[in-house]
Parts: structure tokens; C-alpha cells; sequence
């Protein structure tokens, strides 16, 4: 049976928010990954806001090594070393019910997910993040797989109040 149907893959990392890779994940099913707590059995994801726990005041700072993921339901910690298992048996979800998934799937990754990159690592790159801005966009981008844009190239209702004038 000859199937004529075709497939276009998309993979990169996102930059900006609204462009390229981001666009189209937007006009996708926007699937995320859920597993079930080793703890308390809900379901839950991994955000940065609600699963992370950062320990240590700078990179130099020894304590950044003890932070760690947490459930964002009972708040107990996940073990790094236990990652794999407690993820095994996850599932990925739409959060777009208005797309297609028949025309267009899309999946966030981000490196809170990964076995291989350490909570102590993301912390450093979180922190080095604090007074650089090309380290606080490539955390965004690459450790987090957001879309980041600096707030000194934001444009606020602010700024376009000040640029009308009577002509």
C-alpha cells in the first residue's frame, strides 16, 4: 500500500517569542510531557516556577550542587538519580485543544526533563543568568526551550503611548 502522505519535521530551539520554531509550535497541538509523581501519584509536569529549587547565591556558591527538582503538588523532592524511573510510564498531552493533530504536532522539551543535565547545572546556568543577558537568553532557549526576548528590546503599551503625537 503506498501511502503519498508527507511529513515535515521542525526541530530547533526557540529564540524569539511568536517567530520561526515558536510560530509553529503555537499553531500546534503544543504537547507537553505528564508523568505521575513517585510520591503523592499525581500527575504532573516539570516548570521551572513551580518544580525547581535553587540553592546557592552564585556559581562559586558549593550549596548551587544541592538544588533539585521538587512535585509541584506535595513537594517532595525527585531525585536526579532516580529521574529515569519516575518518568518512565509518562505520557505526552495536547494543551492546544484548537489545534489539529492530524495537520500540525508540537512537543516542548525542556532540560528539566533530561537525565543527563543535573539540577546543580541548570542552577549555574540560571545564575550566570542574573547579570549577563546573552546567559539569561541561552538559559531560556536552550536550558528551558522558551522563547526570550531581553526587557530592554520589549516594547510596552508604555512606549508606544509616548511615540503618538498630534500630526
Amino acid at each position: 500500500q503506498k501511502n503519498d502522505d508527507k511529513i515535515i519535521w521542525g526541530l530547533s530551539t526557540p529564540k524569539f517569542p511568536n517567530t520561526g520554531i515558536h510560530k509553529q509550535y503555537l499553531a500546534s497541538t503544543q504537547e507537553h510531557f505528564f508523568f505521575d509523581c513517585p510520591h503523592c501519584k499525581e500527575e504532573i509536569e516539570l516548570l521551572w516556577e513551580d518544580s525547581f529549587v535553587l540553592c546557592g547565591e552564585s556559581v562559586d556558591d558549593p550549596t548551587v550542587h544541592d538544588s533539585y527538582l521538587k512535585c509541584s503538588k506535595c513537594q517532595c523532592k525527585l531525585d536526579h538519580k532516580d529521574k529515569k524511573k519516575w518518568l518512565k510510564g509518562g505520557s505526552w498531552r495536547a494543551t492546544n485543544p484548537e489545534a489539529d493533530p492530524t495537520l500540525s504536532r508540537g512537543f516542548w522539551v525542556s532540560q528539566l526533563y533530561s537525565p543527563t543535565v543535573s539540577p546543580g547545572e541548570l542552577a549555574v546556568a540560571f545564575l550566570r543568568g542574573r547579570g549577563d543577558e546573552d546567559a539569561r537568553r541561552e538559559f531560556h532557549n536552550s536550558k528551558l526551550g522558551l522563547p526570550y526576548i531581553e526587557d530592554a528590546y520589549q516594547v510596552t503599551d508604555q512606549n508606544i503611548d509616548a511615540a503618538i503625537k498630534n500630526y
